[in-house]
């Protein structure tokens, strides 16, 4: 998952997924028998993959989740497609003769985006497979696979039905591999991507545990990252209001995400009388957080 779009990063809690399990959603989504590379492109692309592997058949399957429809995914997944190859072929050249699959996975409800897509620019053209999570049946995933693909049935079909909540619950419970806050903070943050927390919440309430889910780190990164992001968008709100004239790039969104809340915070304020360049390029003066 990508965050230009200011919206909380679950690539962290979704490699930790993959990581555990997951194998029938991947089944599901057409990256069946695939085995995981734990490879990070993000120093190439500023970007990090939801989740990379290969299959006996000399196949890259590379999977990406996007929460909103998005007219330039096919442009991000092309500088994936660069990055992966730059990165695994830096210590195998052999990679570079693997056929790259890629998949977009979304819960955007677009039934537009589902199948084989084709994006065709002068010259170039790039393939990919769009899934639509409702095409992908939560139940399925409870009842047929590991606690990894429990944890991912909150995104797809019928994922928030409490009694299906209920049986995810059941499954971390019954989990041997004493990971038990680290599953219901997978399952918590990723529910933020579909707005299902706080029926998990309930249905934590109903088993009787007494959790307080900001103690568990994947949620305590979530609630932090969320909190940088609405920083984020009331700076770009004040710029937008106190200098509609400066126009602001991919890389000042990346610089402030960067910062941290305070120093944002600071910005804002400061942003009602001073240029956005000249804030990112020179800091508050006077203000020590920079």
């Amino acid at each position: 998952m990508n965050r230009p779009d200011l919206l909380p990063s679950y690539d962290i809690t979704l490699r930790n997924i993959f990581a555990i399990g997951g194998s029938k959603f991947l089944r599901d989504v057409g990256a069946g028998g695939c085995t995981r590379l734990d490879t990070d492109v993000s120093r190439i692309s500023k970007r990090a993959v939801d989740f990379l592997g290969y299959t006996s058949d000399r196949r890259l399957v590379h999977i990406e989740f996007q929460r909103a429809v998005d007219k330039r995914m096919p442009i991000r997944l092309l500088d994936y497609h660069g990055a992966i190859l730059a990165v695994l072929t830096q210590s195998n050249a052999d990679w570079a003769s693997y056929q790259l699959h890629q998949v977009l996975f979304h819960v955007a409800n677009d039934s537009r985006l589902h199948g084989r897509q084709t994006y065709v620019s002068t010259n170039l053209r790039l393939d990919y497979v769009a899934v639509d999570s409702r095409r992908v049946y939560a139940r399925d995933l409870v009842d047929g696979g590991d606690v990894g693909d429990a944890i991912l049935s909150v995104i797809c079909e019928g994922g928030k039905d409490r009694g299906l909540v209920k049986d995810v619950l059941g499954k971390i419970r019954s989990d041997t591999g004493n990971r038990f806050s680290e599953l219901v903070g997978q399952y918590l943050t990723l529910s933020h991507a579909v707005r299902a927390a706080e029926i998990i919440s309930e249905g934590i309430i109903d088993m009787g545990w007494t959790i307080d889910a900001r103690e568990l780190p994947y949620v305590q990164q979530a609630l932090a990252e969320q909190a940088k992001s609405i920083a984020v968008q009331y700076f770009l709100k004040e710029c937008s209001i106190s200098h509609p004239e400066v126009r602001i790039t991919p890389d000042m969104v990346a610089q402030l995400s960067r910062m941290p809340v305070g120093t944002i915070e600071a910005l804002t304020e400061a942003a009602r009388h001073k240029s956005p360049h000249d804030l990112l390029d020179n800091g508050v003066p006077g203000y020590a957080g920079m």
